[in-house]
């Protein structure tokens, strides 16, 4: 029979010299399973197989009944936010995510009745944000206790900064992140940047607003999910059930036979 082998990132630190056998020959014995279809074209084009790799989305099936309770420094911020809108950043703030910070502080400088929260934050980015008392930043918060924050939250961010020409740039544009599906999965629409990944997914299932990244762009976006919460959040909850793991797994395995 044949192997699976999954990709989590598109051509990068991978190779004869980390995997310690030969790439090529297992390109074209395995089934190549991609978490993107853009991703997944690239691969077959860069390595001229004959079977287009197949795509198992990065969503997190999260079992509700054991997300446990806010832990007590969330529980303290979240009464500090009492019933104002809540834009949640959750994830590393990394360096091909550098629009993060820009935008946290354009939603809290313009936005009075608006909160930003990211989770976890980051010495430079507490110290950014320290002049607005609508800002806030979280400790880390191992799984699943996290996603207690996140079904808080009334919007979500995702953003990608593709730059320069490497794999790593193409990674960004077509980015396949979890956290789409974490805040989806609460009925948490998002608010992103317009990359090909973010508008094949967030974009086309309109579950959230993807905007330049310029303040007017962000506080429009910012409004508009605001003001019609409640449709953007019925659209992040079709999303989530959209995306049907046990199919795209049952085709892996069909291709192994």
């Amino acid at each position: 029979g044949r192997c699976v082998t999954t990709f989590f990132e598109y051509e990068c630190n991978y190779g004869e010299r980390w995997l310690g056998f030969n790439l090529e020959r297992m390109m074209h014995s395995n089934v190549i399973v991609e978490c993107e279809i853009n991703r997944a074209r690239m691969t077959q084009s860069n390595h001229n197989l004959t079977e287009c790799p197949l795509v198992i989305a990065n969503k997190a099936e999260i079992d509700f009944a054991k997300v446990p309770p806010l832990n007590d420094e969330a529980k303290a911020i979240f009464e500090k936010i009492g019933g104002r809108p809540v834009f949640l950043y959750q994830g590393y703030v990394a360096s091909d995510r550098k629009d993060l910070p820009f935008i946290l502080e354009t939603i809290a400088k313009h936005r009075p009745d608006y909160c930003v929260l990211s989770l976890p934050g980051s010495e430079a980015l507490d110290k950014r944000l320290a002049p607005y008392p609508n800002a806030f930043t979280l400790g880390r918060i191992p799984a699943p206790g996290h996603l207690a924050v996140t079904a808080k939250a009334s919007v979500g961010i995702a953003v990608y900064n593709a730059e320069g020409t490497d794999n790593w740039a193409l990674n960004a544009q077509y980015c396949a992140p979890n956290k789409i599906y974490e805040y989806a999965a609460f009925g948490v629409p998002t608010l992103g940047n317009r990359i090909p990944g973010l508008m094949d997914t967030i974009g086309a299932a309109h579950a959230g607003v993807l905007c330049e990244m310029t303040e007017t762009s962000i506080l429009a976006a910012a409004d508009e999910l605001v003001n019609r919460l409640s449709f953007y959040r019925a659209q992040a909850r079709s999303f989530y059930a959209s995306v049907d793991l046990e199919k795209q797994i049952g085709k892996v395995l069909g291709r192994i036979q």
